[in-house]
């Protein structure tokens, strides 16, 4: 498994972010178009999204948004594909957006 920033993925992949997203919170994401429209709203400099992939394909994903001049970081959202999830996926996610978080001057 790879970390990857969501910046730098190619609209394939932010399709399956996209899916992960509403499979795994569909009340927040009810549709696909919904969790697109929310991933590239969210896909700005000041926040941090990033990716876990394996074999090409993105398996979870997870963001920071700076919150009070930047000196909180909200986690939203976490989302990890079904099948993934207790293997660690979330929490390399996690992890990575904490040390993202610290790089930039979160506590």
């Amino acid at each position: 498994m790879k970390i990857i920033n969501m910046n730098e993925i190619k609209e394939d992949l932010i399709l399956q972010a996209a899916q992960i997203l509403t499979d795994s919170l569909p009340i927040g994401w009810p549709t696909l178009d919904d969790a697109i429209d929310e991933i590239k709203e969210r896909l700005i400099p000041e926040n941090v999204l990033l990716a876990a992939v394996e074999d090409n394909e993105i398996i979870g994903w997870g963001g920071i948004l700076p919150q009070y001049n930047g000196n909180v970081f909200e986690l939203h959202p976490l989302a990890v594909k079904e099948n993934m999830r207790r293997n660690g996926v979330g929490a390399a996610i996690v992890k990575a957006l904490e040390d993202a978080a610290r790089s930039r001057g979160g506590n």
